[in-house]
């Protein structure tokens, strides 16, 4: 189950984002997508002043972060504390295919609720696995639901597969978390997608490339996970 605080101590890409104002003014909220390559480093090291300084001058509301290891978790909390975040939600999760790498938010705005995007049952999909937080916008009429991802990396049609099947599967559960509460039409998905800039236009499949894992296992593809 993520980690989820709600206490004081406690760029990237913006894939979609759709705030509609309903009946009341829209609310401001600004996002960030942050991949810290393993971990934020130590306080007061070079690389952890220099993540500091960078998220000091983006002055995001929400970041969502990639990248994130455990044995670095600590360090992470303390830079919430630095930069004034109260409100922080943490993967902790580890799939077949997950490795050391995690994901997180730092949220100005009290965060509801956090949720991690695993795979159907019998299946081994997913990479990293993507998580989804709630947020209470102050002023805003219904909650924000953000979701941070980490797809799979590298070029070649076994990773471009995976990165599908991946966005696929974020897709299915926001249209899952939808249908579930139909009025949260607040929503955004962000991250790291690793699409290979090589490419001139979307692969198509009409079965599995070669080269995967021998432990991937694709999913019901009606699946929603």
């Amino acid at each position: 189950m993520p980690r989820l605080w709600g206490r004081s101590i406690g760029w990237g890409i913006l894939a979609m984002a759709m705030l509609w104002p309903c009946v009341s003014p829209a609310i401001q909220v600004r996002l960030a997508t942050y991949n810290v390559l393993f971990g934020v480093g130590t306080p007061g090291s070079n690389d952890y002043l220099a993540v500091r300084s960078i998220l000091q001058r983006v002055n995001a509301d929400v970041i969502g972060f990639q990248e994130l290891l455990n044995s670095d978790y600590d360090n992470w909390v303390t830079l919430a504390a630095d930069l004034g975040y109260p409100y922080l939600a943490y993967g902790t999760s580890a799939g077949p295919l997950t490795g050391s790498q995690r994901l997180g938010f730092f949220s100005r705005y009290p965060i509801r609720s956090a949720t991690e995007v695993t795979e159907f049952p019998g299946a081994t999909e997913l990479t990293r696995y993507p998580l989804r937080v709630v947020i209470d916008i102050p002023g805003a009429l219904n909650p924000f639901a953000v979701y941070t991802v980490h797809h799979k990396a590298s070029s070649g049609s076994a990773n471009q597969f995976r990165r599908a099947i991946e966005g696929r599967r974020v897709l299915s559960n926001l249209v899952a978390y939808i249908e579930n509460n139909p009025l949260d039409t607040e929503y955004a998905i962000i991250g790291d997608f690793n699409e290979d800039v090589a490419n001139s236009q979307t692969a198509a499949f009409t079965n599995q490339p070669s080269g995967l894992p021998t432990s991937y296992q694709l999913g019901d593809r009606k699946s929603v996970v």
